[in-house]
This record gives C-alpha cells, structure tokens and sequence, in this order.
C-alpha cells in the first residue's frame, strides 16, 4: 500500500489524507440516492445483514447477494421484499453499494435504545424532520 502512496506523491501521509477525504466525499454523495428508499423494517433487516457480513473492498459489490443468503435463514422480510432489495442492491454501482454499508455500519453503532426514526436521520437514510 505504501507504494501505491509513494508513485502518487512525495508525502505518503498527504496522499491518504487527500485520498480519505475523497472517499468521504464520494460516500456522502451515493448516500444522498439511499435517503428514505427503506422502510425502517428494510433498514433494521439490513443493518443485520451487515452486522454479520464483513466483505473485502472488492466484495462490496456482492452486497445483494449477502442479502439473499440472509434471507434464507432469517424470516424478518416477505420474499418479495427481499428480492426487491437484493435487486435494487444488485442494479447499483460499487460507490452506491459502499455509502449504504458504510451507513448501515453507523446506524449498528447507534444505541438500539435510540428511537430508530433519529438514528436513520442521524446516518443519513433519511431526511432531517
């Protein structure tokens, strides 16, 4: 990794700086498409599936699939809800996919005693009231 830093600049810390603050960037604007598209069921359903699936950066994109595999042994969502989202997931690109695992992640570190209404709001998911 350090290499990949070098070839791109002098500074290696600068490099990942900038390099992090764009990925942030990037996250926030495929979050934005996320924004009220789940019910608070889909996203509490999602949240599990992400509490157990920890994918490689290049498996994020797989995200659909996890879903599905969920699913299988968890009955919290009809069938067709499942296929729907799996769908969705499967018809995004890498950077949609990674801004709505990013903000799963967040929302799991929310305490479950918080109103899930703030904590959708509070990682983006849905709008501010």
């Amino acid at each position: 990794m350090w290499a990949a830093l070098r070839i791109r600049g002098d500074n290696p810390n600068a490099v990942a700086r900038l390099d992090l603050e764009r990925y942030y960037v990037t996250l926030g604007a495929n979050l934005v498409q996320w924004r009220g598209r789940f019910s608070p069921d889909e996203v509490t359903f999602l949240a599990a599936v992400v509490a157990e699936w920890r994918p490689a950066p290049g498996q994020v994109r797989l995200f659909w699939a996890a879903v599905a595999t969920y699913a299988v042994n968890h009955n919290s969502l009809s069938s067709a809800q499942v296929q729907a989202i799996s769908a969705t997931l499967k018809e995004q690109g890498h950077c949609s996919n990674l801004a709505l695992l990013d903000a799963l992640e967040r929302f799991n570190r929310l305490p479950a005693s918080q109103p899930i209404t703030e904590r959708l709001v509070a990682v983006g998911l849905a709008p501010p009231n």
